[in-house]
């Protein structure tokens, strides 16, 4: 992807629907295959929705597990989802001043994802949806911690469809900005 024309391009020569399953699935996928829940969200929607630029995805390496594993902080899928919308619409280095409001758009747009987790899991924060979904939580930079999770179904199927419907969450975000009904 070149520049925001281009993106829109895409976007409106692409059904919504199969758009939003292919962001579950490819997020669903990244998660399973690749582990990591900010750069699982992060690389499948760069693929998704043809974002190129590879220090998006570098930049998400910390984040996961609710930042550096310690599942204390906001889920990495939201994180990751945070970024993507922050590089479509954000504000530019060689803009900081951003007369045109770009940081302000990119909050509201992250504040819509933020809203939409609290809609599906009633928080944010990684621990907090580990316990809904796992049944309890887990400190992942505990080796036997991370055991656990793993052997819990955490990187086969559960995290994974947390991932997944973040990647889901983020194309909504876009498609409504964007005046695509979904």
């Amino acid at each position: 992807m070149g520049d925001l024309t281009e993106f829109r391009e895409l976007l409106a020569n692409r059904n919504p629907s199969e758009l939003l399953k292919s962001a579950y699935d490819t997020g669903f996928r990244y998660e399973r295959d690749y582990h990591g829940c900010a750069q699982a969200l992060v690389g499948a929607l760069q693929e998704v929705l043809g974002i190129e630029n590879p220090d998006v995805f570098k930049a998400a390496s910390g984040l996961g597990g609710g930042i550096g594993l310690s599942c204390l902080s906001v889920c990495g899928g939201l994180s990751g989802g945070s970024m993507i919308l922050s590089f479509l619409y954000g504000r530019e280095r060689d803009n900081i001043e951003d007369q045109e409001g770009h940081r302000m758009v990119a909050y509201q747009l992250a504040s819509q994802l933020l809203e939409k987790y609290e809609s599906r899991y009633n928080t944010w924060i990684c621990k907090d949806i580990q316990e809904q979904v796992f049944g309890r939580s887990f400190d992942l930079r505990d080796p036997g911690d991370f055991k656990a999770l793993v052997d819990a179904g955490g990187h086969s199927r559960i995290c994974p469809g947390v991932v997944g419907n973040a990647a889901r969450m983020t194309v909504e975000v876009i498609l409504k900005k964007e005046g695509i009904p979904t």
